[in-house]
């Protein structure tokens, strides 16, 4: 990682190993002596995040949060940084600064905004950005190591999805509002881009979707809402096969007589083995909640919330978090599917360390970290009160939430 930023010219930015102690070795002594293979401190206890004291003529900034040398910001042109998020690649980054202007790292090129959104292939390549200040908004494929110009095509959606091996990219497609009417997006399809013979097609399928990563199969195979919302289908973007997934009668046998609203958010798990629902408040409501199923078996567990999902992250090993709306910007639950367990956090913003280990999250006075095996066991970080944004890298570990909350 510190030769990610090798370019821009700065340090390691901050003594890490004084606010988050060493995780435990697997097969280690207590004198902290790693197993083969496994990550070194360096390597997993990486963070970057935004800080930046209220006063006049201070502005927020990007730190990196590894190594042993003093706090440097990122330096970027720009009026401050409000958001940021790290490419697959560990190398490459993407900043907002305050004018709503999209700054690609460590090379500093600009995009200007505003930005809705950002979305990067999974080898890190290629970044899918939506932007516009006027509706419709456009996704715009940049190529994250070209020194100038985009790397792709430009069209009008947004909230673009990747597929697990980079060729397809679904998104939103927006609709020419009628006078008087809101900005919003076609109820009873979405569009996919071919990046590789660079093609767009309409698929007929509501909205939220997202691709599936088994590599057993003989198409890319992208899930879907099913039309009543409350049921999940699996095709082949191309028009081909199509067929249900898991009915609405399998999901109500697993929510039981909780009444939650329709289908929000679906992440499969890295293995492709378990799916996460997200279900919106209900017909009252009253409550959400997220479902961790089995497609093979129909078998999962509901954790139910009187506040409806708004995000969810698998980590590499399995585990599961899932942030929830609410007083105070919400609250975080780990969702341990192995187990049947639910752990309610007094965290929010929260995301995984690459080797699953700890859980990043926002307190009310600062940023603590947790083990997933004791998440009762928080320890706050040091002199993070005025951290706006902070994430785990590297590599990042990605998740999906409902557009708005952040990316």
């Amino acid at each position: 990682m510190t030769r990610a930023w090798a370019g821009l010219g700065v340090a390691a930015v901050l003594v890490i190993m004084a606010i988050i102690p060493q995780p435990p070795s697997r097969g280690g002594g207590a004198d902290g002596v790693r197993a083969p293979g496994e990550p070194t401190a360096r390597e997993t206890l990486t963070i970057g995040y935004i800080a930046g004291p209220s006063g006049a003529g201070v502005v927020s900034r990007l730190y990196v949060a590894t190594g042993s040398a003093p706090p440097v910001p990122v330096r970027v042109v720009g009026a401050g940084a409000t958001s940021f998020a790290w490419a697959p690649d560990g190398i490459h980054s993407v900043l907002v600064d305050a004018e709503g202007a999209l700054h690609i790292l460590p090379q500093d090129r600009v995009l200007p905004g505003p930005i809705r959104g950002v979305a990067f292939s999974p080898d890190g390549t290629l970044a899918a950005v939506c932007s516009g200040r006027a509706w419709p908004p456009r996704i715009t494929l940049l190529r994250l190591d070209a020194l100038n110009g985009q790397g792709g095509p430009s069209f009008e959606g947004c909230d673009a999805e990747w597929s697990a091996d980079g060729t397809y990219v679904a998104y939103r497609i927006p609709t020419v509002p009628a006078a008087g009417s809101q900005q919003s997006y076609d109820p009873t399809g979405f569009g996919v881009l071919n990046t590789r013979v660079v093609t767009r097609f309409s698929v007929p399928g509501s909205w939220p979707v997202a691709w599936a990563p088994a590599a057993d199969r003989t198409f890319v195979p992208l899930t879907v809402t099913g039309r009543d919302g409350r049921s999940v289908e699996i095709m082949d973007p191309r028009g081909g096969e199509r067929r249900t997934l898991l009915s609405r009668h399998t999901l109500r046998a697993v929510i039981g007589n909780v009444p939650v609203g329709v289908i929000s958010l679906l992440a499969w798990s890295p293995r492709g083995d378990r799916l996460a629902i997200g279900f919106g408040a209900g017909p009252l409501g009253r409550f959400g909640g997220v479902a961790d199923v089995d497609p093979a078996t129909g078998q999962g567990t509901f954790v139910g919330d009187q506040f409806p999902p708004v995000w969810l992250t698998w980590s590499g090993q399995g585990d599961l978090l899932a942030g929830f709306a609410g007083p105070g910007d919400g609250r975080t639950r780990l969702i341990h599917g192995r187990e049947g367990m639910s752990t309610s956090l007094s965290i929010r913003d929260a995301t995984w360390s690459a080797d699953g280990r700890w859980i990043l999250g926002r307190a009310d006075d600062g940023w603590v970290i947790a083990p997933v095996d004791r998440p009762d066991a928080i320890q706050p970080i040091k002199d993070s009160a005025d951290w706006s944004v902070a994430r785990w890298c590297c590599p990042p570990v990605p998740g999906v939430g409902l557009p708005g909350t952040g990316w």
